[in-house]
């Protein structure tokens, strides 16, 4: 998606019932938040907040919230989005005015528990056309699916601003990774190649901050043991920050990102590096491939089975997604540490490209005219 104008002075804008959770650091609660806030500066926005199978939100707030919406401003001025998983969208059932389900997912295959679930909403949005397309595939009509990108902060992650200094004044190139510590975006993988590469030098660094709450007994430290690596020393391991500007800072502090990811949903990490002016190594599957394209290190893969369940499915398929190169990944590294002024240019033209087509501004923009479309009967 570009920059693209919203449909100017609107004779009759519709309210936004938002149901989904904004609390958190998680990738939904940073794409809610920001979304739904960059929204309402554009339509009248309520939020009910609701994540499913939580003791906190309890659905009985979703229906008087949207009873009180419908009885006040009736069905033809309401429009009710559920941002959350496909299993959640049940509770948009005989919501008022258009039901919209936005959500994210990584493999080729969905979840059994989604069918009914996005059987009940009427349209369906996805951050990326490759979502479009696995929708498709698993036998949602795509008609129904509309692409809604998601976005960055760009004015918290931008490559003007402060560093964590002992960590941007250490001799050598940096590379950093951002995210949960999972099979899926392959890091104890990009750990091990890392390892591979640069074991025994002394300017070279992979500082990670990663860490999976939704394994239980995580061990990181047991995790990277059993990668068997030659230098662990060459690794900085950061526990998780506590405001994203502090990941800024971090961001900020290295030269690098390293995101050889086997598939993003969207890939917040990766674009929140990119807009602090850090070039971006990546696969070249999923949704990274869209909005990075022409500006990342786009690694090549090959599709693989997943071989770790991870969601409900009868007939045992949990879908594929992509085993990038390695021997590539770490020639790419290899290229950046060599080229370091290439590095700077190549981070400072994806953070362009990002910060001007893909700020929470632009996309919450571009939402409110496809919302607009939709009351008006032209979606």
């Amino acid at each position: 998606m570009e920059a693209r104008e919203v449909m100017a002075n609107p004779t009759s804008d519709p309210v936004v019932h938002a149901v989904t959770s904004t609390q958190g650091y998680l990738g939904y609660c940073v794409h809610a938040r920001e979304f739904f806030c960059g929204l309402s500066r554009h339509l009248p926005v309520t939020c009910t907040q609701w994540q499913q199978n939580s003791p906190l939100h309890d659905d009985k707030d979703v229906f008087r919230d949207r009873e009180m919406l419908g009885e006040r401003f009736g069905d033809d001025q309401v429009v009710s989005i559920g941002l959350s998983l496909g299993s959640a969208f049940y509770i948009l059932k005989d919501a008022p005015g258009p039901r919209i389900g936005y959500t994210v997912w990584d493999t080729t295959r969905l979840p059994d528990t989604w069918t009914k679930p996005l059987d009940m909403v009427d349209r369906i949005w996805v951050p990326s056309r490759w979502a479009r397309g696995v929708l498709g595939d698993n036998g949602v009509d795509t008609a129904r699916v509309d692409v809604m990108p998601e976005g960055v902060d760009a004015v918290v992650f931008r490559p003007d601003g402060p560093k964590i200094e002992n960590i941007a004044n250490l001799p050598g190139f940096k590379f950093i990774n951002v995210g949960k510590f999972e099979e899926r975006k392959a890091t104890g993988e990009m750990i091990k190649a890392f390892d591979d590469e640069f074991a025994g030098r002394q300017d070279v660094w992979f500082v990670v901050s990663c860490y999976n709450p939704f394994e239980k007994g995580f061990d990181l430290r047991a995790a990277v043991r059993a990668l068997n690596l030659r230098d662990p020393g060459r690794l900085l391991f950061i526990p998780p920050v506590p405001t994203h500007e502090d990941v800024a800072k971090l961001y900020r502090s290295c030269d690098a990102f390293l995101g050889a990811s086997r598939a993003e949903g969207w890939g917040l990490c990766h674009m929140e590096a990119a807009a602090c002016g850090l070039p971006l190594v990546t696969t070249s599957y999923s949704a990274p491939a869209e909005w990075a394209a022409g500006h990342a290190y786009f690694l090549d893969y090959e599709m693989t089975d997943v071989k770790t369940p991870f969601f409900i499915r009868r007939d045992g398929d949990q879908g594929q997604w992509a085993e990038p190169d390695w021997g590539q990944f770490r020639r790419t590294m290899r290229h950046l540490v060599d080229n370091p002024d290439e590095a700077w240019r190549r981070g400072a033209e994806i953070s362009d490209h990002v910060r001007a087509n893909y700020a929470w501004p632009v996309t919450a923009a571009y939402g409110a005219d496809v919302i607009r479309q939709i009351t008006a009967g032209k979606a």
